[in-house]
């Protein structure tokens, strides 16, 4: 048996805004959402994640319809015991509402750090053609077997 929970804490918010005849900006922000799973067919392991400071701003052109997703926020994560916090931020780029629904960005950058260590972080770059460049840092050292070119489909 699995359960779930979905709590926020704190401000939730959403405004959209008309930049220009051509821009539309919509803004998600929230202080504090937790997602939290216990599965009890899998030894009652707890996964929980908690989102924190996360802003979310889509920037929309009428004319071209291109979108470009800009997010930021920490993540906390407790997962098989194992506790993790990482910042991010992320812009992604969609030539249409078809390859953002299909998650298939035109361009992308993304970077995540961690908290406890600031020295290790994992950058997502060079979007092209449905993949991406992974690169994995152990303090400021490239891991091994990095960087990778992956399919965006491998992250979902």
């Amino acid at each position: 048996m699995i359960s779930q929970s979905v709590s926020i804490n704190g401000k939730l918010s959403y405004t959209s805004t008309i930049i220009s005849n051509d821009l539309t900006q919509n803004l998600f922000e929230s202080n504090q959402a937790t997602y939290k799973l216990i599965d009890r067919t899998d030894n009652n392991n707890t996964y929980q994640y908690t989102l924190n400071n996360y802003t979310l701003t889509s920037n929309l052109s009428t004319s071209t319809g291109n979108i470009e997703n800009i997010t930021k926020g920490q993540l906390n994560g407790e997962f098989r015991g194992k506790v993790f916090s990482v910042d991010f931020i992320s812009n992604f780029k969609f030539i249409n509402t078809q390859n953002l629904y299909k998650l298939i960005p035109s361009d992308a950058r993304v970077e995540i750090t961690d908290l406890y260590n600031q020295q290790n972080t994992i950058s997502i770059t060079q979007t092209t053609s449905g993949q991406a460049l992974v690169s994995a840092y152990a303090n400021r050292n490239l891991v091994q077997n990095f960087p990778q070119t992956v399919n965006w489909s491998d992250f979902y």
